[in-house]
C-alpha cells in the first residue's frame, strides 16, 4: 500500500542579545538580571504541506538548550512565558516523532498552544506565582470571555490536556493538576444528511469522470476527504470491488464499493492512464487533490443539481448520508461502525437519531394526508 509520508523538522533561535548559561541543576526562577534579552521562535517545517510559523515573542531569557525545567508543582517557573515555550517545543517534538497524527491534527494543537501563548505573555505578570491549574482556569475564562463556541474551548482545553499529560510522563510535574476541570458541556448536533433523492440528484449533476469518481467514493465508500485524497491507484482493487485507505491515527481499513463507483473510477482512469502516476486523484497540475479541491468541487455540484441552500453540503455530508442510508436501510451498528473506522460504537449510534428523525418525518407526512374529511 502506498500512502504519504510527511516528514517535520522543529528548530529554535534567540537572536539579539547576549545569554549566560545557568547550572542546569539549579532550581528555582532564572536570574533575569544575568539573562540577555533576544527575540526567540520555532520554525515547524512539514512536508506534503504548508509551513507553519510560530512566534514565541521577545523574552528575557536563557536559550532554550540550557533551560531545564524542575518538578515543584510550585516552582514559580511555571508562571515564567520562557518555561511554557520551551515544554510546548519539546512536546511538539514528541507529538512530531513518536505519535502517530494525522498533519492536520499537529496544526490544530499548535494554533491552540500558540493562542495560549499569546495570552500568556500579555498576561505574565499577573499570573506570577500561581500553579498551572489556576493559569488554565483563567485562560478557560478568558475563552468564555471573548464569546469563543463551546466546541472551541473544548479543544483548547484538549491540547492544554495532552501537553500538561506529557509533562508528568516526563516528570516535569508531580501529578496531573487538569484531571479535575470539568471540559464544557457540548451540545449534540445531528449531521447534515442529503436524501437518497438529493444524492442522485448530485450524482446526475457530475459532468467529469473526476466529479463522478470523487462523488461514488465519498458516498459509496463513506470516505473522509483525507483519506480520498490520499487514495493510490494500488488501494483500489476493482476485481473485488474494495478500496484500502487510512484513517485516523494510521489505522487501516478496507471498504467495499459498489458497481457504480467501480464504474467511475474505471472511467477516470481511462482519462488518466499515466502510469509514473501515484494517487488516483489529481489535479489540472498533475498533483495530488487537495482537500479544498474537492469541497469546492461539491459546492458547485451542489448549486448546480439545485439542492435546497439552506444545506451546507460538505465532504462530509456525503459521509453522513452513507452512514444514514445503511441504517435505514437495516445495517447494523456493527457494520456501519467497521465502514466508517470509528473507534467507538458511541460514535456511530449518532446515525441512529439521524435514522428516527428520518421516520418521524415521514410517519408525519403521512399521517397529514389522513383523518375525516370535512
Amino acid at each position: 500500500m502506498s500512502t504519504t509520508e510527511y516528514t517535520s523538522s522543529v528548530s529554535v533561535s534567540v537572536t539579539g542579545g547576549s545569554c549566560s548559561s545557568p547550572d542546569r541543576t539549579r532550581e528555582g526562577p532564572v536570574d533575569s538580571s544575568k539573562a540577555g534579552s533576544g527575540s526567540a521562535s520555532v520554525s515547524i517545517s512539514l512536508s506534503g504541506s504548508k509551513n507553519l510559523s510560530l512566534s514565541l515573542g521577545t523574552v528575557n531569557s536563557v536559550s532554550a538548550q540550557n533551560f531545564a525545567p524542575t518538578k515543584k508543582d510550585n516552582d514559580t517557573r511555571y508562571s515564567s512565558l520562557l518555561y511554557w515555550q520551551n515544554c510546548i517545543k519539546k512536546y511538539f517534538d514528541h507529538i512530531s516523532y513518536e505519535r502517530m497524527i494525522s498533519v492536520h491534527s499537529k496544526k490544530a494543537y499548535m494554533s491552540d498552544l500558540q493562542a495560549f501563548q499569546i495570552w500568556f505573555a500579555k498576561n505574565e505578570v499577573a499570573l506570577k506565582n500561581i500553579e498551572i491549574k489556576q493559569t488554565v482556569t483563567k485562560y478557560i475564562g478568558h475563552l468564555h470571555a471573548s464569546g469563543k463556541k463551546s466546541s472551541s474551548i473544548a479543544r483548547a482545553l484538549a491540547s492544554l490536556r495532552g501537553l500538561v499529560a506529557w509533562m508528568q510522563i516526563e516528570k516535569l510535574i508531580d501529578k496531573d493538576p487538569l484531571q479535575t476541570i470539568n471540559s464544557p458541556k457540548l451540545g449534540k448536533r445531528l449531521p447534515v444528511v442529503l436524501t437518497v433523492q438529493e444524492m442522485q440528484q448530485l450524482i446526475k449533476a457530475c459532468i467529469t469522470p473526476r466529479e463522478k469518481a470523487i462523488v461514488e467514493l465519498l458516498y459509496a465508500g463513506g470516505l473522509r476527504v483525507s483519506e480520498l485524497c490520499g487514495l493510490s491507484k494500488l488501494d483500489v482493487n476493482l476485481e473485488q470491488g474494495y478500496v484500502r485507505c487510512l484513517g485516523k491515527g494510521n489505522k487501516e481499513r478496507i471498504v467495499p464499493i459498489g458497481e457504480k463507483a467501480i464504474a467511475a473510477i474505471l472511467k477516470l482512469l481511462e482519462e488518466t492512464p499515466d502510469k509514473t502516476t501515484t494517487f488516483l486523484f489529481l489535479d489540472n497540475s498533475g498533483k495530488r487533490l487537495s482537500r479544498l479541491v474537492v469541497w469546492q468541487t461539491l459546492k458547485r455540484l451542489s448549486k448546480r443539481a439545485g439542492i435546497s441552500a439552506n444545506k451546507n453540503i460538505t465532504p462530509h455530508t456525503l459521509r453522513h448520508s452513507f452512514a444514514t442510508h445503511l441504517i435505514e436501510n437495516g445495517a447494523d451498528l456493527r457494520s456501519v461502525q467497521e465502514m466508517l473506522g470509528h473507534s467507538s460504537v458511541a460514535t456511530t449510534q449518532l446515525y441512529t437519531h439521524v435514522s428516527r428523525q428520518h421516520l418521524k418525518s415521514a410517519y408525519q407526512n403521512a399521517q397529514s394526508k389522513f383523518g375525516i374529511a370535512k
